[in-house]
């Protein structure tokens, strides 16, 4: 941490720092900070021009970077992309605001700390899953597979849910806001597998539509 960051940060944000690796307190450091009003008029000036915040797009590629994983997940499934070709493979990827232990208002939706990205890849007689979740600010990952056939899946759907999420007044305060989480469900009898999606994603309505047309087709 440089001489002006070490400043200009409040207690409780150096408090949350403990044990992270660089690159986390600069991502705690932006979720925890973006937007305060609450450092006082130099400290502001600082952190505005001299000891300044990640913007939100390198918070955007520093977490699309880590979600490049379509390799790690064939390899986890056990299978080649020859395989899987019915369909382009679909990959849904946002931030996981239900998981999220900080989180940040923008001007049109939240971020979060944690990020999820889920690919399903389609042979001639199953559906295979994969989905990573991991955090920016720790070293929390999780990983999870599973493959069905098509006559135990029951359709795919998006749906919107309400959620709760840790986030920050202008004045530093912690605050806790209920927001809109869209997300993608694959319905089958043992129960329903469910992925983050980015908000108002048409691309992502239209693979789900082309999921839709592939099951109805494995059916007939």
């Amino acid at each position: 941490m440089s001489f002006l960051q070490s400043f200009v940060d409040p207690e409780w944000v150096k408090d949350l720092y403990k044990n992270r690796t660089p690159e986390q307190r600069e991502s705690i450091r932006y979720l925890a900070l973006r937007g305060t009003k609450a450092l006082g008029c130099l400290k502001n000036l600082l952190l505005s021009h001299f000891a300044p915040l990640m913007t939100d797009n390198e918070y955007d590629k520093r977490m699309y970077d880590l979600s490049r994983v379509k390799d790690r997940a064939l390899s986890k499934l056990g299978i080649s992309i020859d395989q899987v070709m019915e369909i382009e493979p679909v990959c849904f990827q946002g931030y996981n605001l239900k998981d999220s232990r900080l989180s940040t208002e923008r001007e049109d939706m939240w971020v979060g700390s944690s990020y999820q990205v889920t690919w399903l890849f389609f042979s001639d007689r199953q559906v295979y899953f994969y989905q990573y979740n991991f955090s920016s600010i720790d070293n929390e990952e999780r990983e999870f597979t599973e493959e069905y056939f098509y006559q135990d899946v029951l359709g795919f759907s998006s749906n919107s849910e309400r959620t709760e999420v840790n986030g920050f007044t202008p004045q530093g305060q912690p605050r806790k806001e209920i927001v809109s989480q869209e997300s993608f469900q694959l319905k089958t009898a043992a129960g329903n597998m469910e992925c983050t999606l980015k908000k108002n994603d048409p691309v992502a309505e239209k693979r789900i539509k082309e999921m839709r047309e592939l099951l109805r087709q494995k059916k007939a």
